[in-house]
């Protein structure tokens, strides 16, 4: 159904080739480009620039869901550039008859302006919606991608990042994707959405909390449908989706990456259109084999750079025998517990997915079928970061905050930072002390449980000496002001503890931070005071000491009187990582 033999070698059209970096601009409501219907072995084509907020220039390509309703047959459908020949083994969506789908697709629009599509068998009524679009204009600067390993968010089932139990139909359920790995601020995250077990097909929408509904984010089937998605953030990351179905349904929810607020962050796109592989007419024409493994090589092939992929877009189509799915995951990483597809015997199913490529530059696919299944891999662009990734040492120093109390990882704010350093920004972070905790990151760090000043005061010249870090974060005095231990002089002794770091690597940076509140009244007003100190006693010390202000958790981002949660230490990452790229950066 997926078209002719594969091509041997890249094909890139002249209209990709061309194109320059890009960075993602999303719709809040995505903009309807086409409903209509097609008859078989039919073509038909539509306009997409300069329509419903899409720029007439500037763009290098739009991010489009395609969605089929009642074919008559099982077919396939392509979208391609207007103005160009149709590559003869490219398809976008494979459905079967009566089944009502979507999947997204990253399209080149012609020269015109125009996007064609392709209908092989069968009637069937197409619908094209644009998520969003990829700029080469200079403004925005943000909209760089930035990828995460997959990660599941969000599962009603298990009450996974949400409340348990289904969304009833025509219900909605508002979750926040913005946390360990999503920065507040991110503009748009891509996922996979999973509907699974459903009674009854519908679609899902997605939405902004107080933004108008437009169109969806998926349609699903009865059984269980997977599909990629860019969903649009509210500024404190939080979204809401909408059941348009006749029956409750859960939803499964897990992130491939998402796109910066931050000038320049992350990494920009470029548009290619490439098939790296058909299990049908590689070689002998093998198919892989239940339980089965493939590597595929992604970077310095089908147009793609050898090295700097952060993240590669492929359209993966399986033709099963028998029902089951489909992982994906970096070759020589561990194998995720996540899947990308499920499909059912003897139906072609697709899904586009946002993945990096290992060191060696292949992904890793699995068939979770007891049968085999044949695979065709389609790049549709990738994610390029320039220049190799700088280097940097990072001293977190502080109390029981900073080890990562009330954490579920352990990691505190040094796991999301050290996360948005290495994939946002494109440090290589090595982050350093004498203590190791935490699973997500490097665990090295600083932070002793229960200390107070004058503790870290007699170990702080020993440890810069040794680790000889370039920045220190310093988050110190909970537990002074807590114990209200010899109160009046801890701004002395925190001034005498930035000269120790100071004269112990000259040319070192120390961000000193505003200590986060306590819901402990006592505690709180000598908190009070003590920060009111703070910014003296910075702006005293010079330019390579910069305060940073943590004092922006409310009660409910704490697990107790002191310790913040994930969603505390998440906000206590984002006033770290402004401050800490600025200095690097200078």
């Amino acid at each position: 159904m997926a078209g002719g033999p594969a091509a041997t070698a890249a094909e890139v059209p002249d209209a990709t080739a061309a194109a320059a970096p890009a960075r993602y601009v999303p719709f809040a409501t995505p903009v309807g480009a086409l409903a209509g219907v097609l008859g078989p072995d039919s073509t038909t084509t539509f306009p997409v620039l300069g329509v419903g907020g899409v720029p007439a220039t500037g763009v290098s390509a739009v991010l489009v869901r395609v969605i089929t309703h009642d074919p008559t047959a099982a077919t396939w459908l392509a979208l391609w550039p207007d103005e160009t020949s149709r590559p003869a083994d490219l398809s976008t969506l494979n459905v079967a008859a009566g089944e009502n789908i979507s999947n997204v697709a990253v399209v080149v629009p012609g020269a015109n302006g125009r996007i064609a599509v392709y209908n092989r068998w069968g009637e069937v009524s197409v619908g094209v919606d644009v998520q969003g679009y990829f700029t080469t204009a200079a403004s925005p600067a943000t909209g760089g991608f930035v990828p995460v390993a997959h990660t599941r968010l969000i599962d009603t089932r298990s009450g996974l990042g949400t409340t348990t139990g289904m969304i009833p139909a025509g219900g909605s359920r508002t979750v926040t994707i913005a946390g360990t790995f999503v920065p507040a601020g991110a503009t748009a995250a891509y996922v996979n959405l999973l509907v699974p077990g459903a009674t009854a097909g519908g679609w899902v929408g997605a939405a902004p909390p107080g933004t108008a509904l437009g169109k969806g984010a998926i349609d699903y089937a009865a059984g269980s449908t997977q599909s990629g998605a860019t969903i649009k953030l509210a500024a404190d990351g939080r979204v809401t989706f909408y059941n348009k179905g006749s029956a409750a349904i859960n939803l499964v929810v897990t992130l491939q990456g998402y796109f910066s607020g931050t000038a320049n962050g992350g990494t920009p796109f470029q548009p290619v259109t490439s098939r790296l592989i058909n299990t049908r007419t590689a070689g002998t024409g093998v198919p892989l084999a239940g339980g089965g493994t493939l590597d595929v090589q992604v970077a310095g092939i089908g147009g793609l750079p050898a090295s700097g992929v952060t993240g590669a877009v492929l359209h993966l189509t399986v033709t099963p025998e028998e029902a089951g799915y489909l992982k994906a995951w970096p070759a020589a990483e561990a194998e995720p517990s996540v899947t990308l597809m499920d499909f059912n015997a003897g139906a072609w199913r697709t899904n586009t997915v946002v993945l990096r490529p290992g060191p060696d530059g292949k992904i890793r696919l699995k068939n979770g079928s007891f049968a085999p299944i044949h695979l065709i891999v389609d790049v549709q662009g990738w994610f390029e970061r320039a220049g190799e990734p700088r280097p940097v040492k990072v001293m977190p120093m502080g109390d029981s905050i900073t080890w990562g109390q009330g954490s579920s990882t352990t990691s505190g704010y040094r796991g999301p930072l050290w996360l948005r350093l290495s994939n946002e920004a494109g440090y290589t972070p090595d982050f350093v002390g004498t203590q190791t905790v935490g699973t997500i990151g490097d665990p090295d760090n600083e932070g002793h449980r229960g200390w107070q000043i004058d503790q870290l005061q007699a170990n702080a010249t020993t440890w810069i000496t040794t680790y000889q870090p370039d920045v220190v974060l310093l988050h110190i005095g909970t537990n002074d002001m807590y114990r209200n231990y010899q109160v009046d002089t801890a701004p002395d002794r925190l001034s005498a503890l930035i000269d120790q770091i100071l004269a112990a690597r000259p040319g070192i940076y120390v961000l000193v931070a505003k200590i986060i509140p306590s819901t402990n009244a006592s505690a709180q007003s000598r908190i009070n005071a003590y920060n009111a100190k703070i910014p003296a006693i910075v702006a005293a010390k010079g330019d390579h000491v910069r305060m940073v202000d943590t004092t922006n958790l409310a009660s409910a981002d704490l697990v107790d009187q002191l310790h913040p949660n994930d969603a505390g230490y998440a906000k206590m990452s984002d006033r770290w990582y402004p401050a800490l790229t600025t200095v690097l950066a200078s």
